[in-house]
């Protein structure tokens, strides 16, 4: 095991859009930091999650314009999808995109190590990389882990040909069917993209309406257009069991008092994500939990001074952007500052046809 020399001003558990920006921001007022990602810098939103499946869903959208240029006096060959030269362009996308943070990293001072952190104490941090774990003294640390999709506990639902937002990303093939449970931003989005590529999808959703954080003038526009579009939506329904048959995924679901089905090539789970603390030693320094949260107070402080975290780990919106304000107080605080977090305008968008995005308080 390696001991750092020195102490170092900061280190922040977790490279995504809260911790890089932190580090970033932190690095920006004279701190010496560290940041330790056990995957890739820009964590979900920008590998496997909102840069991504934007990427792919501009796809989706120019591949439904082709289809429509004839009406234009534009006369093309029957436009084809190719999915797997879609996800290759995305690869590339995503690649820049993370050199990019590499290398504003390496213009800042920034030292990234790739492996998993966790806490010692209330100023030592474990980096467990693939050869060696060292031991980092810090002044403030940043915990920034993020989230993990959602599996809830659905007969089956663990089963092969059951995915999340994790996976559907790099399919090679634009399934035939597919079923997504969960109406919120992720299932919506994976749903109106597979749609546009030619799949039948049916969504499930055991709550009353699709898209349950918004006005509901804005979701039921939105419901409207995915029936005209043939993409079939049940609410306030709950699924029992999936099971295979001939290849395919069942999904046995109760629907107004009613036993139903849904069948499809693949079953996406879209029901939500819970934040990410294995591993992390947050008992051993007797950080205060929120049930799966981190608890923290205004300053993003958590009950441990000098410990801060930051994003899907503290709970409420699961966005980049949020967490990365979040990043910014933190890191401010951290260096000396006396800055408190507002969540009173915060942006949202969700990627369907139409598109959505709200700011502030709705009636939701």
């Amino acid at each position: 095991m390696a001991v750092s020399e020195g102490m170092v001003d900061l280190v922040v558990i977790g490279g995504g859009p809260g911790g890089y920006v932190a580090a970033l921001r932190a690095a920006s007022l004279g701190a010496s930091v560290v940041v330790i990602e056990a995957a890739e810098v820009g964590g979900t939103c920008l590998n496997r999650g909102c840069i991504p499946s934007k990427a792919l869903l501009h796809s989706a959208e120019l591949f439904q314009q082709a289809k429509k240029a004839a009406e234009f006096g534009i006369i093309v060959e029957p436009p084809k999808a190719d999915l797997p030269a879609m996800v290759k362009r995305m690869d590339t996308v995503v690649s820049q995109l993370r050199r990019g943070i590499e290398l504003l990293f390496k213009a800042r001072g920034v030292r990234l190590i790739k492996g998993k952190g966790s806490l010692l104490s209330a100023d030592k941090v474990a980096a467990q990389t693939q050869d060696d774990e060292e031991t980092i003294s810090a002044r403030k640390i940043i915990i920034a882990t993020g989230s993990i999709p959602a599996r809830p506990p659905i007969p089956g639902g663990d089963g092969e040909g059951v995915i999340t937002s994790n996976e559907i990303l790099w399919l090679q093939e634009i399934p035939q069917s597919l079923v997504v449970i969960g109406a919120g931003a992720i299932g919506l989005e994976f749903s109106y993209l597979f749609s546009a590529l030619g799949s039948k999808v049916t969504v499930i959703e055991m709550l009353p309406r699709i898209l349950p954080t918004e006005d509901e003038e804005v979701t039921t526009e939105v419901a409207r257009a995915f029936r005209r579009s043939a993409v079939d939506i049940y609410t306030s329904a709950r699924v029992n069991e999936i099971s295979s048959a001939n290849g395919r995924k069942q999904v046995n679901y109760t629907y107004k008092d009613k036993s139903a089905t849904a069948e499809g090539d693949l079953v996406l789970m879209a029901t939500g994500r819970i934040p990410y603390s294995e591993g992390l030693g947050l008992e051993s320094v007797g950080i205060e939990m929120d049930r799966r949260n981190i608890k923290v107070n205004a300053r993003m402080e958590t009950s441990v001074p000098g410990i801060y975290a930051i994003g899907d780990i503290v709970g409420g919106l699961q966005l980049a952007h949020k967490a990365s304000a979040e990043g910014r107080v933190a890191a401010e605080n951290a260096t000396g500052r006396e800055v408190e977090m507002d969540y009173g305008a915060v942006p949202t968008c969700v990627y369907t046809h139409p598109e959505t995005a709200s700011v502030g308080i709705n009636e939701a």
